[in-house]
């Protein structure tokens, strides 16, 4: 009995009512094969282009939207669909040419000019990107949602260009819709936010404080790529007794830690170039898990088995004039798990120079306790899951952008919890001055640091010195215990995501970059490592992690001069489309 196309076509339509994609993709797949027409075989393959960006298999979806244009191409859906896809991956400028097909299509359609200022937003192309939100404004036909997002967005705009006042005007005409959707809670408390911010820059910390507390009422917020909500939370906890004007004092004082803490990250951010690799030792064990698709984990800085770990910053800290050990890490803190949570790399080179050293297979290429026995895993930057700076991580706006993005493909139900994208940075070895140019960032425009700015060790050191000075005091100040011991936590939460960027010159050779994410929740919510082996928990601790985003993965594999099983090892990972060699060094080479 032949298809029916007609009630194919119909059973698609309720499968994609009800999000059930991974019935409508092969669905999709059997209209393409039976449509003979090719106005509808061409609505066939942005059907499955949307199912495909949905699921964020975004490099699927374009395919699907440029099949769908070879057939038709004035389809302005897959014009519209695809620009879509192209900003989920960060190729702003592809985006902003088919958001421009689609607005010669169809001059009047404001999805288009919604999303075209979204990419030039993260162009930071600010002057554009306003045009294309007050387009939108200027138009009558609007409801209160579509409204709302566009001031919130225009306010995005003006913060990028300094522009506090009207970015301010922006945010308190957003907050005044009232709207009724699902999604209303996460957009009031990113109004709050990035007004709050607003107000910060100009110098009003009491109406910032008071958004912030607002802001942090939403759990849904990611508090750790936007630590003024958390901070403000906790500090309108611990003043709740207390007038505003005070915990707004207070504020002033952390956000000025968290300003001197913004540039250090900055500095030492990596930005690898395109090709670039990076790698990491570890054990068969682990490459077995991750090769068939286990999650990469990072674990908690404070339970990291070197004893220098996190010890050199205080180091510098002392030297610079002021003991951060005793003023914030002192009797009253007993041991907590810390916030970051790390991953380890070295710098590589295309000709394996610098992933394939014997020094670094004995430390940290070992298997059941056999050095130079386990595997470097090779992480590209192309194709892998590494940010290009700070301000392109997944953060408040692009958590909203997901869900307000005006178009049929718009994702339903984003992951609240999906990890974010990882962040990069190099290493400071103490006593060696490492000059180096670093980009202009939306968050250094922001701070006002130009461009030609240079890093070397002493330059963070007044910035955060100072305001680690004034913390103290006030913190010395306070009468209540608690509150102090509170107030001295949010101290080391802080200063715990930078602290471990800082070692000692004798492990200069690694050339090392870590991955740093930041959690600021309770540790009970995060994973905890299974183990067989029985430990007294009062002499023990156990090891907390945090798994990494779903498309961080590895490409190639190097296996170690001692490795065993490598013939079976190597087709095996080759299966799974993962280059495999070993070391080329042989064991027990003399290595300076």
């Amino acid at each position: 009995m032949s298809e029916n196309l007609d009630d194919l076509k119909q059973k698609a339509k309720q499968l994609a009512a009800n999000n059930r994609l991974d019935e409508l993709i092969p669905l999709c797949t059997k209209i393409i094969g039976l449509e003979q027409e090719p106005h509808e075989k061409a609505r066939a393959y942005v059907q499955r282009g949307i199912a495909y960006g949905k699921k964020g298999e975004y490099d699927q979806a374009i395919a699907d939207f440029a099949k769908a244009l070879e057939l038709e191409p004035n389809n302005v859906s897959a014009y519209l669909n695809r620009g879509i896809a192209y900003i989920e991956k960060n190729d702003h400028d592809q985006a902003i040419a088919d958001f421009t097909k689609d607005l010669e299509l169809e001059p009047n359609n404001m999805f288009a000019y919604r999303n075209r200022g979204l990419a030039y937003i993260y162009k930071c192309d600010h002057g554009k990107a306003i045009e294309d939100f007050t387009k939108i404004l200027d138009e009558q036909h609007h409801d209160d949602t579509e409204a709302a997002g566009t001031y919130l967005f225009r306010g995005f705009a003006y913060i990028i260009k300094s522009d506090y006042d009207k970015a301010i005007a922006d945010y308190t005409k957003a907050l005044e819709f009232e709207l009724n959707n699902a999604n209303a809670h996460l957009f009031y408390a990113i109004a709050h936010r990035e007004r709050g911010f607003a107000y910060i820059k100009n110098g009003n910390f009491l109406d910032a404080f008071k958004d912030f507390v607002e802001a942090n009422k939403d759990e849904q917020v990611p508090k750790s790529k936007v630590p003024e909500i958390y901070f403000a939370g906790q500090i309108a906890d611990i003043y709740k007794e207390r007038a505003e004007e005070e915990g707004a004092k207070v504020i002033e004082l952390y956000f000025r830690l968290l300003e001197a803490i913004s540039e250090i990250q900055e500095k030492q951010f990596y930005s690898p170039q395109p090709n670039a690799e990076v790698a990491h030792y570890t054990s068969l064990h682990t490459l077995k898990s991750l090769a068939d698709k286990g999650p990469f984990r990072l674990y908690n800085a404070a339970y990291m088995n070197d004893p220098e770990e996190g010890r050199v910053f205080f180091d510098i800290m002392k030297e610079s004039g002021i003991d951060v050990q005793e003023g914030f890490y002192g009797d009253d803190a007993p041991p907590y798990p810390s916030p970051a949570y790390i991953g380890s790399f070295v710098k590589a080179d295309k000709k394996n120079e610098e992933k394939d050293k014997l020094f670094l297979w004995r430390m940290y290429g070992k298997h059941d306790g056999q050095e130079a026995a386990g595997a470097c895993l090779i992480f590209k930057h192309e194709g892998t899951v590494f940010a290009k700076s700070p301000s392109s991580q997944t953060g408040a706006m692009q958590q909203l952008q997901s869900k307000l993005l005006m178009s049929e493909g718009t994702r339903q139900n984003p992951e609240e919890r999906q990890p974010l994208k990882p962040e990069l940075y190099k290493i400071v070895y103490s006593d060696e001055e490492i000059p180096q140019e670093f980009p202009l960032t939306r968050e250094m425009q922001l701070a006002g640091i130009p461009s030609s700015d240079k890093w070397n060790k002493q330059e963070p050191c007044e910035k955060l010195v100072e305001s680690l000075k004034r913390l103290k005091e006030h913190i010395d100040n306070e009468k209540d215990n608690e509150n102090k011991k509170e107030l001295r936590k949010l101290v080391r939460d802080l200063l715990d995501t930078i602290r471990f960027l800082f070692k000692s010159r004798h492990y200069s050779e690694e050339k090392e970059v870590r991955v740093v994410q930041v959690r600021y929740y309770d540790e009970t919510e995060t994973p905890q490592e299974p183990t067989d082996i029985q430990v007294d928990p009062a002499q023990t601790r156990s090891r907390f992690y945090l798994e990494t985003h779903e498309h961080f993965r590895f490409s190639e594999v190097i296996l170690g001069p001692q490795a065993r099983g490598v013939r079976e090892l190597i087709p095996w990972l080759k299966e799974r489309g993962i280059k495999a060699e070993q070391s080329n060094i042989p064991y027990g080479t003399s290595y300076p």
